[in-house]
């Protein structure tokens, strides 16, 4: 499984540049389901080439970027009540989604 993607997110004139790369792989069988082991990377970073130099000055730095070397989530059959509750908590109300999936992976990786 690899991603590396950068999706470039505009609100009030700020463009934030959020990357996701994420390489896993599976050992063994046929199927998209089990374990996946490998690495993920986070980022955003600011694109301020539209922004006086004394904007910047003022803000300090943005870019954040975070890593997992050792990651391992589980690929599972999609269950939709688990995605739409997944990190809402008991008392938050869960997104109605409109798109059957096949398959999902709800984790949190301990990061850097």
């Amino acid at each position: 499984m690899k991603v590396d993607q950068t999706i470039p997110i505009t609100k009030n004139e700020l463009t934030v540049n959020y990357t996701l790369v994420l390489i896993a792989q599976k050992n063994g069988g046929k199927d998209v389901y089990g374990t996946y082991e490998g690495a993920a990377f986070i980022g955003s970073t600011l694109d301020a080439s539209n922004l006086s130099n004394s904007f910047l000055q003022v803000t300090g730095d943005f870019d954040i970027r975070v890593f997992a070397n050792n990651l391992s989530f589980e690929l599972v059959p999609y269950d939709k009540e688990g995605y739409s509750r997944y990190g809402i908590g008991v008392d938050g109300v869960p997104d109605v989604l409109l798109v059957e999936y096949e398959y999902m992976a709800l984790f949190s990786p301990e990061m850097t």
